[in-house]
């Protein structure tokens, strides 16, 4: 059987070599991003698993929603604190990080923009 990767590295195929006698599973994404493009989890709801996703873009968080109805589509960041921060965004990607976000600036060509928190 052919197996189909959706995520960037094969990590779904990995994942599922160790997992594949599990027919019920249960996934926890943090960062979820796109529920087709680059994900590691579209390949195991396909089979019939579900989860939860955390994704902090709200554009991204509607698509999984859409697309993902068994799953809890949950819009927020994680972070090590509690507390409000300032998200940043480049070409569907986000951190909190000040740092990251001054380097894909640097990269960009500026492309990054502040969302309210």
């Amino acid at each position: 059987m052919r197996l189909e990767s959706y995520a960037q590295e094969f990590e779904d195929i990995i994942i599922y070599s160790f997992l594949r006698d599990v027919n019920d599973g249960f996934y926890i994404d943090v960062g979820a991003n796109d529920p087709t493009n680059i994900s590691v989890t579209k390949f195991f709801y396909l089979r019939g698993w579900h989860g939860i996703n955390i994704e902090p873009l709200r554009f991204r968080c509607l698509h999984l929603e859409e697309q993902r109805p068994r799953d809890i589509n949950l819009c927020v960041g994680v972070g090590s604190e509690k507390g409000k921060l300032q998200l940043f965004e480049a070409d569907g990607l986000s951190t909190f990080s000040d740092e990251v976000a001054s380097q894909w600036k640097n990269h960009a060509g500026g492309g990054v923009v502040r969302r309210p928190s």
